[in-house]
């Protein structure tokens, strides 16, 4: 979807995305819609969705189009935030590195099902989800499984592709899913530690996950 986007919207020499591809004939003008209405604008939407790609699969390409995107509007991000909000967002977003979710496992069935809920359950829009499988990340396909269940991973900002902590698989127990979020909301509300070797340490189901 990404590649399709920059293939028939993308303005690769000034940047931004039209709203129309340039096989349509019958426009008397092409236009790149920044203002967020009822809905994001075309541009907004492309601009946040490309940096959450760039993140979970480091494709330069991605990054590079939300980038010149941003610069071609920034401008209006100074002068009228309040008319794009969304891209307002957007550049937030691409400020600093944000923070990884790694489910390792099968996330159709239990234990993954619920981890995968779990991250998605709590809001933070600087974080991205993605599995170890298919085209993310080069380190996120390395993690492994935990004793062959599956497990979620957590990534602190900042510390590119290096050190994660570990989060249990939920309890077997009708509850199981209030369990993992609330595990999940402390992890990520645990200060950041020094950067480690790559190690991880799984602490007892009482406790938050940290790094070694």
């Amino acid at each position: 979807l990404g590649e399709s986007l920059l293939a028939r919207f993308y303005d690769s020499d000034q940047g931004g995305f039209w709203q129309s591809t340039s096989a349509a004939t019958d426009l008397i003008l092409r236009v790149k819609d920044d203002y967020d209405g009822a809905e994001p604008s075309g541009n907004a939407t492309a601009v946040a969705g490309l940096l959450r790609l760039a993140a979970m699969t480091e494709r330069p390409a991605f990054r590079e189009a939300a980038d010149k995107t941003l610069r071609l509007f920034s401008d209006r991000l100074q002068q009228v935030p309040q008319a794009v909000p969304f891209l307002l967002s957007a550049l937030d977003f691409s400020l600093e590195e944000p923070r990884r979710a790694v489910i390792a496992g099968n996330v159709t069935q239990e234990p993954g099902k619920s981890l995968l809920r779990a991250a998605h359950s709590l809001y933070q829009p600087n974080k991205v989800v993605l599995g170890t499988t298919g085209p993310v990340e080069p380190f996120a396909q390395t993690l492994p499984l935990k004793d062959g269940q599956a497990t979620a991973l957590r990534q602190r900002p900042n510390m590119r592709l290096s050190c994660f902590g570990l989060l249990p698989p939920p309890a077997k127990s009708s509850n199981a899913f209030s369990v993992t979020r609330m595990m999940w909301s402390r992890m990520n509300a645990a200060p950041s530690a020094a950067p480690c070797s790559g190690c991880f340490r799984q602490h007892s189901h009482s406790s938050t996950a940290q790094l070694s």
